[in-house]
């Protein structure tokens, strides 16, 4: 069985996640930044 997968994880997940921040430094700069309207459970 081929382990490929688990090596590409890593690197695919760390684009993804410097795409995620990018996007969000550019909207903060922008001033479009999204709130947060999540509620407290507890």
């Amino acid at each position: 069985m081929s382990y490929s997968w688990v090596t590409m994880s890593f690197p695919v997940g760390a684009a993804m996640l410097l795409v995620t921040t990018f996007l969000k430094v550019r909207d903060e700069l922008h001033g479009k930044a999204a709130v947060n309207v999540a509620t407290d459970v507890l």
